[in-house]
């Protein structure tokens, strides 16, 4: 039976939710920097695809920011 969960995205004010299984929810969970969201919730900058499903988005965040492009940096 399907549960509703939250989208884990980096929005803090995010209330979205995802019906998983809970085997589903566990099976995606197996690495502690993996999150499940809400198609179009990603932010290529904070985090990597790893997995699109219609209903979700399973992403690896990363642990240390990218680095800005000289472009990018502050003056």
């Amino acid at each position: 039976m399907p549960l509703e969960f939250f989208c884990e995205c980096s929005n803090p004010q995010c209330t979205e939710r995802i019906k998983l299984t809970h085997n589903q929810y566990e099976a995606l969970h197996k690495t502690r920097t993996q999150f499940v969201l809400k198609p179009g919730h990603e932010l290529p900058q904070v985090e990597k695809v790893i997995k699109r499903e219609q209903k979700y988005i399973l992403v690896d965040k990363f642990v240390t920011p990218p680095q800005a492009t000289s472009a990018l940096k502050p003056v």
